[in-house]
């Protein structure tokens, strides 16, 4: 009796055991997949926010660095990108969180450091704390989270070219600024401007005349106008186009002081003739000297050598000019070497940068005067796009810059005004590689304005990268 007393209590007590064990072993098995669970969603959000980090030094850094390109020489452009920097860091953590349904957004910490007048290093850390299973499980707070991403823009790691293609026809001889305008239009002088005559041959151009005298008695062209409106201090498109170029080889120069052999340079001018005036080269002397040679291309008469009215005409030379752009875009890229993905000087990242009023002007080859009498045998148009698309076929990222060609009473001229296909502004636009690297200058300092914007965006394209980041 006493024995099968025992035996029950014994078996009492082992179930009891069974229980508890089966209870406690359940916690650990619980407690062992809720950490599993856990593990897996902080290392997934980790990346994520690994991700947001990394992408938000790479755009801060690219703004802010645009910011300082923009602003060289300014005392508080550092202070000022310091603070871009944070509102796009910001910024581009806060959408990527939200796109990724991660709240409350991450704590955002962004620093700029300046190693150059025109460039800078971007780090970015992020803060957060995971919401955990297991944590509400032990009664602790989460599993905090850190992540950091250091972009920089440094020039040392590409090899690239650029190349300038730039009109130098006489519709780059007119007023590029408001003050200039009106001045012109203004003036005695005013057509020979709006008339695309530097020379001075244009009838009516009155600084080619004796004062007082009588137009069709006192004529004394050719008249040197382009030098009459630097000496009155008139601004004119041509102008505007020589700074830009040249601020655009200072700023180059200063960027590759550290990397001399990195950066080659040419500039092509197009107008009547072709000419390169700077063929590819890594000395940014050279390639600042030549930027402040450009000007207009010399005029010719409108009629023949003698311009009297008589004959023999030869309106194929005589006849203000032409731009021909289509053959002058060809022979650029028919000297351009050396394309390819910046990995060595022999494959070189290649921009071209293509500035014109935006028409086509070419002789048509017609020499009988009855049939044409008054056009000089011109065609105007636009037929240059096939041009364009060969540059961009071959690998090569191509801007376009319309210096517009004021709204003028000229029939050749007047079909082409507008947008869309068969305009100006719509066959330069449709030359650039991307939306983006299309720009429409209106006026000279519009076209600074872009040449600025064209070397910060080509700076972001072969300098910026990702130098490191840290996960803890």
């Amino acid at each position: 009796m006493l024995r099968k007393i025992l035996f029950r209590q014994f078996l009492s007590n082992q179930a009891g055991g069974v229980i508890i064990f089966a209870v406690f072993g359940s916690l650990v098995i619980m407690t062992a997949i809720a950490a599993a669970v856990d593990y897996s969603q902080m290392v997934a959000t980790k990346t994520k926010l690994q991700n947001f980090s990394d992408s938000a030094a790479l755009s801060a850094t690219k703004i802010a660095s645009n910011y300082m390109f923009s602003h060289m020489g300014d005392s508080n452009a550092q202070a000022a990108a310091q603070q871009i920097a944070e509102t796009t860091a910001i910024q581009s953590v806060t959408q990527n969180a939200q796109i990724a349904g991660i709240s409350p957004v991450p704590t955002v910490t962004v620093q700029y450091t300046s190693t150059s007048s025109i460039s800078g290093t971007v780090s970015v850390s992020l803060s957060y704390t995971s919401n955990m299973f297991i944590a509400n499980l032990l009664k602790y707070s989460g599993y905090p989270i850190t992540v950091k991403s250091t972009a920089t823009m440094d020039e040392g790691e590409t090899y690239f070219q650029i190349i300038f293609i730039v009109d130098i026809s006489n519709s780059m001889a007119i007023g590029g600024d408001p003050t200039a305008i009106s001045t012109l239009e203004d003036g005695s002088s005013q057509c020979v401007f709006a008339c695309h005559d530097p020379n001075g041959y244009g009838m009516s151009t009155e600084a080619c005349y004796a004062s007082g005298t009588r137009k069709s008695s006192s004529r004394t062209w050719p008249c040197d106008m382009r030098t009459y409106a630097k000496q009155q201090g008139i601004n004119l498109k041509i102008d505007y186009v020589n700074q830009a170029l040249e601020e655009f080889m200072e700023s180059m120069s200063e960027y590759s002081s550290n990397y001399p052999d990195k950066i080659s340079i040419s500039i092509n001018t197009i107008g009547t003739n072709f000419n390169q005036i700077l063929s590819s080269t890594t000395d940014m002397t050279a390639a600042i000297n030549a930027a402040s040679s450009i000007d207009v291309e010399n005029a010719t008469q409108w009629s023949n050598s003698s311009n009297n009215g008589i004959s023999p005409y030869d309106y194929k030379d005589y006849n203000y000019g032409y731009t021909n752009t289509s053959d002058y875009l060809n022979k650029s890229l028919s000297l351009i070497e050396n394309i390819g993905d910046g990995t060595s000087p022999t494959e070189r990242k290649t921009y071209v940068i293509f500035l014109s009023d935006g028409a086509q002007d070419v002789w048509d080859g017609d020499t009988d005067e009855s049939n044409d009498p008054d056009t000089r045998h011109r065609i105007v148009s636009v037929d240059y796009s096939d041009a364009c698309q060969s540059i961009k076929q071959s690998g090569i990222k191509l801007f376009s810059v319309w210096a517009t060609y004021y709204s003028i009473n000229d029939y050749m001229i007047n079909p082409l005004l507008g947008t869309g296909s068969g305009s100006m502004q719509g066959a330069m636009q449709a030359c650039a590689s991307d939306a983006d690297d299309f720009f429409e200058a209106d006026d000279g300092p519009a076209i600074q304005s872009a040449i600025t914007s064209i070397f910060s965006s080509i700076m972001s394209d072969v300098s910026l990268r990702l130098i490191g980041n840290n996960q803890n």
